[in-house]
Parts: C-alpha cells; sequence; structure tokens
C-alpha cells in the first residue's frame, strides 16, 4: 500500500516536533520503554497512512509515556531510550519535520 501524504496543522506539527524531541532526552524505568515505542510506532503507521486523527492521538500518547514525576528509591532505575527508540524518534522527526501544512 503505498504512502499517504501527512498535512498537518501547525500546532499538531509543533507538538508532535516537541514531543519527539522532548522523547530523545528521557529517562524512564526500563518498561516505560515498551509504550513510547507502541506510541512511536502507531505515529508512523498513522503518517504512512496520511490518518491527522490518528497521529494526533499518538502524540498525546506519546506525551502521556513520557516522565510525570520523580523516580522513588524502591522503583526501577531510569534508562535512557533504547537504540531502536533512538532511531525511531529520528525518523518520525525528519516525517513530521517536512510534512506540509494544512495553513500554507
Amino acid at each position: 500500500m503505498p504512502d499517504h501524504r501527512l498535512v498537518l496543522d501547525e500546532d499538531l506539527r509543533a507538538d508532535a516536533i516537541d514531543v519527539l524531541k522532548d522523547a530523545a532526552s528521557w529517562s524512564l524505568g526500563g518498561p516505560r520503554w515498551g509504550a513510547v515505542a507502541g506510541a512511536l510506532s502507531t505515529m508512523g503507521d498513522a503518517a504512512r497512512a496520511g490518518d491527522v486523527d490518528a497521529f494526533r492521538r499518538a502524540v498525546y500518547a506519546l506525551e502521556l509515556a513520557g516522565p510525570v514525576r520523580a523516580v522513588g528509591a524502591d522503583e526501577q532505575p531510569v534508562v535512557t531510550a533504547p537504540e531502536t527508540v533512538r532511531v525511531e524518534i529520528g525518523r518520525l522527526s525528519g516525517i513530521v519535520e517536512s510534512a506540509e501544512t494544512d495553513e500554507g
């Protein structure tokens, strides 16, 4: 199936760029990276399909997967993003930065 063109409004494009940049520097408990990877996968699928609504939901899911508070002593240690996540963040950043906007 061919890729479809992703056309974003300027606010969604800015939100996606911001959260992708933030995600590249997050430190999370190991299992939380699974939620990040899932959100990134959904973003990629939505971008390839040109599905703006699904892309928007995936951006918000990625935001929610990020760090929300300090880690307590009894919680899992935090780690930086696995290589596969860093690669996907870079790939999606390129897609979003080059996406057309519906505002011109």
